[in-house]
């Protein structure tokens, strides 16, 4: 049970520019699932990939993408590549590398850093040096979840249908 799991707020996901991002600008969307549901696609809610790097960036900046979502257990963090920002969909996009964690693991931390060797294929992608880093900014303080769980709570009972399963 979702509401069982200790629950996170995750507020946004940073990403540094390297010197091959300058070069080469990735395009960049991501998902979110939590014990394997969707609960965050930011190529179908923004429409457009973040942009990492290109002309005006410097070796060091980073960008924030914005999350803004509740994150509970068993967490993945896909990262998918595409060819160009605008008009991305799910038949485009490459998975480039990926994070997991879990939030009960994590329960007194408001922000998480992965270095690229705890980065799932990130040994794939080319000139990106040993140093880089995936960084998730979780917050515990969930003011919101009780009202979320109250409104999933009163969505099954009017919707949902109890089962019993006989012996």
């Amino acid at each position: 049970d979702p509401l069982d799991h200790r629950k996170r707020f995750l507020s946004y996901i940073s990403l540094p520019v390297s010197l091959a991002q300058i070069r080469e600008p990735w395009f960049l969307s991501f998902s979110v699932r939590c014990m394997r549901v969707v609960v965050y696609d930011s190529g179908r809610c923004l429409e457009s990939a973040h942009v990492l790097g290109g002309e005006g960036a410097t070796v060091g900046d980073s960008i924030k993408m914005s999350v803004n979502a509740v994150v509970f257990g068993d967490t993945r963090v896909d990262f998918f590549l595409h060819k160009k920002r605008e008009g991305i969909s799910d038949s485009n996009r490459k998975l480039a590398f990926f994070v997991c964690f879990n939030t009960a693991f994590y329960e007194n931390e408001s922000e998480l850093v992965f270095r690229k060797n705890k980065v799932d294929m990130m040994h794939k992608m080319p000139k990106i040096d040993g140093n880089y880093e995936v960084g998730f900014h979780l917050e515990s303080n969930t003011s919101d979840l009780h009202e979320v769980q109250t409104a999933f709570q009163s969505i099954f009972e009017k919707y949902g249908q109890r089962l019993t399963f006989a012996p």
